[in-house]
Formats: structure tokens, sequence, C-alpha cells
């Protein structure tokens, strides 16, 4: 799991670097290997609020990359993977201050698949947002975020009814 933590660090460094780098500001490519760093030298030294700072700065930098107009898919790809790393470093926080864990092997592998099903869905989702474009009245749109709440609070409820009988 610490290589898959690894891994999405990496990933979310090299999508958001790429992004600011095709635009040539190189500044900002800088600080995402330097937050990137920091955020994995932070999770070894079992710092957690390195890890909030890192997602915070993921985010943030996205959000200003969309102002300046850089390439979406990166930026995307770069939060779906800052986010996936926030979980996990959370997750391997969690599973190492639980003293006895029944069937832990099952535990991590429930949890890395439905965190999957997550990130995997969620890019795709945004893969679409970003290539699609509608135009709803604000009724239509009311209607279709008010879908979406109630389909999202649906999810949480059975996964967390899935995750009590595990």
């Amino acid at each position: 799991m610490r290589r898959l933590f690894v891994l999405d660090i990496g990933l979310a460094m090299v999508a958001l670097g790429a992004s600011y780098a095709l635009s040539a500001r190189w500044g900002w490519v800088i600080a995402t290997g330097c937050i990137g760093l920091l955020w994995l030298t932070g999770a070894w030294q079992g710092e957690r609020w390195t890890s909030t700072m890192g997602l915070f700065f993921f985010a943030a930098a996205a959000v200003v990359g969309v102002v300046l107009r850089l390439p979406p898919l990166w930026l995307l790809s770069s939060l779906v993977a800052a986010l996936v790393a926030w979980d996990l470093n959370h997750f391997m926080h969690y599973l190492s201050q639980v003293t006895d864990i029944r069937n832990e092997r099952a535990l991590i592998k429930g949890h890395l698949w439905r965190l999957g099903i997550a990130a995997g869905l969620g890019w795709l989702l945004g893969v679409v947002a970003l290539s699609v474009q509608l135009t709803f009245d604000f009724i239509w749109a009311l209607a279709l975020g008010l879908l979406v709440i109630t389909s999202l609070s649906g999810v949480i409820r059975y996964l967390r009814r899935e995750s009590e009988q595990n």
C-alpha cells in the first residue's frame, strides 16, 4: 500500500507539473515537486498535517491552473491522484493506530477496491464533464444537483453498510 501511496503522489506531481510546464510556468513546477517531496517526507515521519497540506496545495494549484486556462485533463488527473494519496495516507495512519485487526488483508483489499472505484468513476465523470458542454436553465440545474446529492448519499449509505458487515 505504501508503494501505491508513493505512486499516487508521484502521479499527482507529474500531472500537475506537466500542466504548468506546458505553459512554461517553471516556478509552479518546482513548487509542485517541493510540496510533493515534503508530503512524502512527512508521511514517512508519521506527520499527518503534511497530507492535508499536500492535498490543499494540489487542489489550490489545480484551481489556479483552471484560472490560467491550463490543460484541464492534467489538472483533473493530478487532483484525483492527490485525493487518492490523501486517503491512503489517512488509511495507513488508521491501520497503524489499531492494535488488533481481524483479517487485515481483506480490510485493505476492500478499502483499495472501493477507493479504486471511486477514483476511477470520479476521473471518468470529470473527463465527461470536460468533454460535454450542456446548457441548463436554473430549474434543471437545481434538479440535477439534487439528483446527484441524493445518489451520492445513497452510495455512501450503501458503502457504510458494506463496511460495517465486514
